[in-house]
């Protein structure tokens, strides 16, 4: 029921997407961070969703007021008090709320999983979920939605200025990483992770942020230069933390060539300093990896329908596989 949710509720922003055209984005004025920041509706939802959620997992509810006086929150399971254990900080998708979470089993193999290559590591990983806000972005067009603001890439976090989604996810991961009196983060294993939007806001995140030991994300596109975005970029960042994109190689409009096309982009920024990996997927029910990273040409509808599903066969396989190759140390 939650995927075909999902599902429905992404094909509603890509109708919108295609019926509504944005005066806002035709005059966009570019700034040296790309496009100006999202302005928030205010809306409460999102935030009110992330509660239900976390009372659900039976998380810690944690809150924060960031510098646009807007009220923020997140979900931390903590899955030990007496483990020191990796934290994995997961963004949720934009458009829908975030219950695609459930989706992605993290809540269930959090306690289980192993994030580290000795044998004599402790299982188990803490979970951050932050909410993200409800904007009129370039997401969706002219109207307001979810999503984490990617398109104003200010990370400098001297300037009053900044992303106020960076700022709050700052916030959260030094709050549980420093303030947290009953857990224990390891933290030279601090990873980030998402889901389409989220997984681009990852990406920015963990590549423009230090102490970041890697990201691995599910159905990013370019979050530098995706193809909604009227201030495209090359990737500026100032931390060379490996990541790696996982994408449908039948994928919904444009993730797949664009994901291709931003690992592309770092490989040739950076060579050898930067590991970045992109990795396509061909299947709905137990997708598997493809020998080489291939984009087809596909319906809408079929890579709507691959987009709007995780790939929870390959959490172990490929996502927690790539966080046990890496610290911040």
């Amino acid at each position: 029921m939650r995927s075909i949710l999902l599902i429905s509720l992404f094909s509603i922003y890509l109708l919108s997407g295609i019926l509504t055209i944005s005066d806002e984005t035709s005059s966009t004025q570019c700034t040296q961070y790309g496009d100006p920041p999202t302005p928030s509706s205010g809306s409460m939802l999102n935030y009110n969703q992330m509660v239900q959620v976390c009372q659900h997992i039976l998380g810690q509810l944690l809150t924060f007021t960031d510098s646009n006086n807007e009220a923020r929150c997140a979900c931390l399971l903590i899955t030990s008090t007496s483990k020191t254990l990796p934290l994995v900080v997961w963004l949720q998708p934009s458009v829908v709320y975030p219950t695609p979470v459930y989706n992605t089993n993290f809540t269930v193999e959090a306690f289980t999983a192993k994030l580290t290559d000795t044998m004599s590591s402790s299982s188990g990983y803490h979970l951050l979920i932050p909410a993200a806000r409800v904007t009129k972005n370039f997401e969706c067009d002219a109207i307001d939605c979810i999503a984490w603001d990617t398109w104003y890439r200010n990370f400098n976090r001297s300037d009053p200025k900044m992303n106020v989604d960076i700022e709050t996810i700052d916030y959260f991961i030094n709050h549980v990483v420093y303030q947290t009196s009953n857990l224990h983060v390891d933290y030279s294993r601090v990873f980030l992770s998402g889901w389409s939007n989220g997984a681009s806001m990852a990406l920015l995140y963990a590549l423009n942020t230090p102490n970041i030991a890697a990201a691995a994300v599910y159905s990013s596109t370019n979050p530098y230069r995706n193809d909604n975005d009227p201030c495209p970029q090359m990737p500026n960042s100032s931390q060379r933390t490996p990541v790696l994109d996982l994408v449908n190689e039948c994928d919904s409009t444009g993730i797949c060539l664009g994901g291709e096309e931003f690992i592309a982009d770092l490989n040739s920024c950076y060579g050898k300093q930067q590991a970045a990996t992109f990795i396509t997927i061909n299947g709905y029910f137990d997708p598997m990896p493809t020998l080489t990273p291939t984009c087809m040409n596909c319906s809408e509808a079929t890579g709507l329908l691959n987009h709007g599903r995780w790939p929870v066969n390959l959490n172990n396989q490929i996502f927690y596989a790539f966080f046990r190759n890496y610290t911040s140390h």
